[in-house]
């Protein structure tokens, strides 16, 4: 949700080509080492850039796109601040942490 998602995330990218055909698709995640293959796997909590492009069989190569994925896969930790014990007729204060 607001563009988080809660788990792992796979992006499958896609080309075509409809004279040569398409010699391979190619990704590279944050700045990182460029990969051969049209599944990119987002299993960490982060905020990743990847970036993608083809190459047909005539040795063209598409314009370099960019998407952003945000995985957030880590629930958010509450605790309760008060009394050591329950006293009836004592309020009790709650506090969260981990929430935004």
């Amino acid at each position: 949700t607001n563009g988080w998602y809660t788990g792992p995330v796979t992006v499958t990218l896609g080309a075509e080509d409809d004279r040569s055909g398409i010699a391979g698709v190619f990704h590279s995640v944050d700045g990182g080492a460029v990969t051969e293959g049209s599944v990119v796997s987002l299993d960490v909590d982060g905020v990743y850039a990847v970036r993608y492009w083809s190459v047909d069989r005539a040795g063209n190569v598409s314009a370099v796109a960019e998407l952003t994925a945000k995985v957030d896969a880590t629930a958010p930790a509450a605790s309760m601040v008060g009394h050591a014990e329950a006293v009836p007729g004592e309020p009790l204060v709650y506090a969260a942490s981990g929430v935004a």
